[in-house]
């Protein structure tokens, strides 16, 4: 059995103000609803109850400096509970190791869906905490997704990069996703006819089309703002600065059902990512 997570991410470029936004995050959880309220520092091995944003600065530093000396990535995480958080929060852990990028990460409980009437948020609260999350971090994009549909938008490139380090007689071995076998290869190369997210600035072209989105001002002219306005989103909003936000659906998105990522495919159709990101590459 696949182990399935569902994140919220959060974007922008890296700043020594990014500790202040990280708080302004937290501040922004802790007021938005009594569900969202963080608690509790979590460093890997306990929880400890904190009051104060000097003490999660303090954790932070300590365990930056704990876990650079004995050559592991940094833990530090904030929950809503110890027992069943509705979330964990912390600063991003970037897969592509991103250097000139800086992000914040939350991850919440499979338990439930996270829409109501089974979830834990209706669909005009979640919306609401999307955009006052992103606009507390300042972020330059976001998304909500999960990782069966990342393993699926991510498919095409990993597997050209396995097959261009492989020899032929070798791709049969080349591990396939569950969610990738278990779903149809025509609707499977429609939603990940993408580049890797390292070969562009994904800041300011959008890596992918997840079931949450906020593209900002410049990922909004790089793919045409009128072409955004026709794509057949469930749910779309412009944004006070230009940028927008979108969503593919208005309930909870399951990568195992055909009919939602056949909906996905038909927004991926839309635009073509792949001729964007292309013309954008870094030189």
């Amino acid at each position: 059995m696949t182990l399935i997570t569902r994140t919220f991410v959060l974007l922008r470029d890296k700043s020594r103000e990014n500790r202040k936004r990280f708080l302004r995050v937290v501040d922004t959880c802790n007021h938005f609803a009594e569900i969202t309220k963080l608690k509790y520092i979590y460093n890997g091995s306990k929880h400890i109850t904190y009051s104060s944003h000097e003490e999660i600065l303090q954790a932070w530093a300590k365990m930056e400096k704990q876990y650079g000396k004995e050559g592991l990535k940094d833990v530090f995480m904030l929950t809503t509970d110890i027992d069943k958080p509705f979330f964990a929060m912390g600063p991003l852990d970037d897969p592509y190791e991103f250097s000139e990028v800086d992000g914040v990460d939350f991850s919440f409980n499979l338990e439930k869906p996270l829409l109501k009437p089974e979830g834990y948020l209706s669909f005009k609260d979640c919306i609401e905490f999307f955009i006052a999350i992103i606009n507390s971090y300042e972020a330059y994009t976001g998304f909500i997704h999960d990782s069966q549909l990342e393993q699926l938008t991510a498919f095409g490139f990993v597997q050209k990069t396995y097959k261009e380090q492989l020899p032929r007689d070798q791709w049969q071995y080349i591990p396939v996703p569950e969610i990738v076998e278990k779903t149809p290869a025509p609707l499977v190369d429609r939603i990940s006819n993408l580049l890797p997210p390292e070969r562009f600035n994904r800041l300011e072209i959008p890596e992918a089309i997840y079931w949450f989105n906020y593209w900002n001002p410049y990922q909004v002219e790089k793919v045409g703002e009128e072409k955004i306005k026709s794509a057949p989103w469930e749910y779309i909003q412009k944004q006070q600065n230009g940028g927008y936000i979108l969503v593919t659906q208005k309930e909870n998105f399951d990568a195992g059902n055909m009919k939602h990522l056949e909906k996905l495919a038909e927004i991926y159709d839309h635009f073509n990512l792949y001729n964007i990101q292309k013309e954008n590459l870094y030189r």
